[in-house]
């Protein structure tokens, strides 16, 4: 690919070949000119003339002969061929969410058709009877608690993350590892290899889909065969946010945030972080992520909150792999937290601005091995201890059962627990 100044050189060079050897390549339009112009300079009677007659002699001095110049050529640049743009969505701005729906839906659970291990669960932020599951390679989703369920949003790639916006519309993140063959399924241009993506999100509402790659999110450097970070989609609002890897640095993280369902993306910059676990949530139009990050010094954790004005960011001198978010709480379990309980070793934290952290009783327990102390993100988020679970808020709420060795996934708007018995899905 020659630079755009030596482009243009060597087309002006064309054209006067064009122009003034044509004879010996044949004959163009620029060789006919010249050797016309030749052939009526040749033809041309001498500039002077004298004509006898009486003394003085008189001199009549013949017109100049026509001279034709030919403009030098305008220099041309070299086409620039824009890539296409992604095709709008075929849906758009649905304007404020809705009031939440948390009342509990009736009816049993049915087991989703997944015909394979379910790997995940998600609920909508937003309303009690949306809910998701995933495997590997599929997706379904019920929209009334798990009564009924349809498969939605098949595309290339692993199954990442799924959840709903406010206004319901599915949102699946699948890992592309090949983004130049994501297409959109309403015909949307394909995505260029250059733009840093390699994971990319499915918006559903109602019968119509579209799939767009997410750029500057990665889950893998060039030469990784599987994933290195985790990437989270924050579902809930009306944007759509993809939290994760940037690029293919090592301990950078990363926000993309799109309003017009991944037509365009803007970022904030999350910083350091060490790649274990992110929270991240959507309060009314702000956007919260809480990264933990680590190096061979010092850790901490970094609060950072956007917003369409920009972004906020604060730092805790506080490390925790749990976090989640209690609207604008956020809650750690952490071995430093001054909540503390006898042997268990972590204890339960809540942090507020310009408060910092407040303990968060946990209840007491008097086993010889103290079961662990585990958060689960969610609406309604949980802290699970061994065979019963209690929503999490500036104190712990009732104590519910919870089958003992069963995996607890994800929560519901209703506060229900979600999870996995014997490859069976469950809630509580």
């Amino acid at each position: 690919m020659l630079r755009p100044h030596v482009e243009g050189a060597r087309r002006r060079r064309g054209w006067w070949l064009l122009a003034c050897g044509g004879v010996g390549t044949g004959v163009g339009l620029g060789g006919l000119v010249a050797l016309a112009l030749t052939g009526v300079r040749a033809a041309t009677p001498p500039a002077v003339a004298v004509t006898a007659a009486p003394p003085p002699a008189t001199v009549v001095v013949a017109p100049p002969a026509l001279v034709v110049v030919m403009p030098a050529p305008a220099p041309v640049a070299p086409a620039m061929v824009a890539p296409p743009a992604p095709a709008p969505a075929p849906f758009g701005d649905l304007g404020p969410c809705p009031a939440p729906h948390q009342a509990r839906p009736r009816g049993r659970l049915v087991q989703p058709p997944v015909g394979d291990v379910v790997v995940g669960v998600a609920a909508a932020p937003t309303d009690s009877r949306w809910v998701a599951t995933w495997t590997a390679d599929h997706v379904f989703v019920s929209r009334d608690g798990g009564a009924s369920w349809d498969r939605v949003l098949d595309g290339p790639g692993r199954v990442v993350d799924a959840s709903f916006d406010c206004h319901g519309r599915v949102l699946v993140l699948r890992d592309v590892v090949d983004p130049t063959g994501l297409l959109g399924a309403d015909g949307g241009a394909r995505v260029g290899a250059g733009d840093g993506a390699s994971v990319g999100v499915g918006v559903r509402h109602g019968a119509r889909e579209v799939w767009r790659a997410v750029p500057g999110v990665t889950l893998r450097r060039p030469d990784d065969e599987q994933p290195r970070y985790p990437a989270r989609l924050v579902g809930g609002g009306r944007a759509i946010a993809v939290v994760g890897g940037r690029g293919d640095e090592d301990g950078e993280a990363v926000a993309a945030v799109s309003d017009d369902a991944g037509a365009s993306w803007r970022h904030v910059d999350l910083g350091w972080y060490d790649g274990v676990r992110l929270a991240a949530t959507w309060d009314d139009e702000t956007l919260r992520v809480a990264v933990p990050w680590t190096d061979c010094m010092s850790e901490g954790l970094r609060l950072v909150t956007v917003t369409a004005r920009g972004a906020r960011s604060e730092e805790i001198a506080e490390y925790a792999s749990q976090l989640v978010f209690e609207g604008g709480t956020l809650h750690a379990v952490s071995w430093e937290c001054p909540a503390t309980t006898g042997d268990r070793g972590e204890g339960l934290c809540a942090w507020r601005h310009g408060r910092g952290w407040r303990p968060v009783a946990v209840p007491a327990s008097t086993a010889d091995d103290p079961p662990e102390l585990v958060l689960i993100e969610g609406p309604v988020p949980v802290a699970v201890l061994g065979e019963r679970f209690h929503t999490v808020g500036s104190r712990l709420g009732r104590a519910r059962a919870w089958p003992l060795g069963a995996v607890p996934l994800a929560t519901d708007r209703a506060g229900r627990l979600w999870g996995l018995e014997d490859g069976e899905l469950i809630r509580r």
